[in-house]
């Protein structure tokens, strides 16, 4: 049982940090 607004979350974190690299 996932939660995909937390999966989204979690997606939208990894990005920011790609942004921020």
């Amino acid at each position: 049982n996932f939660n995909v607004f937390e999966i989204n979350e979690a997606l939208f974190a990894f990005d920011q940090s790609l942004i921020g690299a």
